[in-house]
């Protein structure tokens, strides 16, 4: 009797460290996700322009009621009461400038923009093309018929991998999964390349066949795979959050414990 008390209390102690460990990465998730942060900066740039408006309409309307500050009428009853320098002359000498500052600005922020995206894409690509070069030497030129060869060949393989991640556009990481895939490397019954945990958030994977994959841990979320078969593949305990799943297939896939909230089925 008190061995089943024992065995209960750490069963309800191993649940409360799951439900603790689930609730954190929905809080992860739902409010650190980049549509959140777009929402919350749509939301803080509405509220300045809106005070902004506000302020701007009270000093014109506010200015009609005192002749210096220019926006009202011109002098009174014969005689002129405009200053020689009033509030709509300073405006008009000091806004001008600001505007075109304002579009120097942006137009090198959007420039600076274009030339780091380029560039990173520039070195996505030239190391994925090393990581398809490595790999390709890995498993046609080297000998693989020893276990333990085998083992320190996968392990430096995943490290390769999830390094490489990190380096890569959405697209990107659908070629290298796409590659992985092709080449036999995430077999479900005896996968030489453990993807577990790796990173594949945004990825756009080009619609085909991912049959008998192990997937098995891996982090999909906001992945567009939309028309992609994973016919019989092993998903289990994956996170496939905020992604696009239009026409994707999981026939006889494993998918426990699978996170599809917010995705599109």
């Amino acid at each position: 009797m008190r061995r089943r008390l024992l065995d209960l209390r750490e069963r309800l102690h191993t649940l409360r460290v799951l439900r603790r460990e689930y609730f954190r990465i929905w809080h992860r998730y739902t409010f650190n996700t980049p549509q959140a942060r777009t929402a919350r900066r749509r939301v803080a740039t509405r509220v300045l322009t809106f005070i902004a408006a506000l302020l701007l309409v009270g000093v014109v309307l506010r200015g009609y009621q005192y002749p210096w500050t220019g926006f009202g009428p011109v002098g009174g009853e014969g005689i002129s009461i405009r200053p020689q320098k009033t509030l709509w002359d300073w405006m008009q000498l000091l806004l001008m400038p600001l505007v075109l500052a304002i579009i120097a600005f942006l137009f090198t922020r959007a420039q600076r923009d274009r030339d780091t995206k380029l560039s990173s894409l520039q070195r996505g690509a030239d190391a994925l093309h090393n990581y398809l070069d490595y790999m390709t030497r890995l498993l046609v030129e080297q000998d693989l018929t020893d276990d333990s060869l085998i083992e320190r060949a996968s392990r430096v393989a995943k490290a390769r991998t999830t390094s490489l991640l990190d380096q890569l556009t959405g697209t990107q990481k659908g070629h290298l999964l796409r590659f992985i895939a092709d080449s036999g490397l995430l077999d479900r019954e005896g996968p030489f390349l453990s993807l577990e945990r790796a990173n594949f958030q945004a990825t756009e994977l080009e619609p085909g066949l991912y049959r008998n994959c192990r997937l098995h841990g891996v982090n999909l979320d906001r992945a567009v795979l939309e028309h992609c078969s994973f016919d019989e593949s092993d998903l289990a305990s994956s996170t496939i959050m905020d992604a696009r799943l239009e026409g994707a297939d999981f026939y006889k896939s494993n998918m426990d414990y699978v996170l599809l909230t917010r995705s599109d089925l």
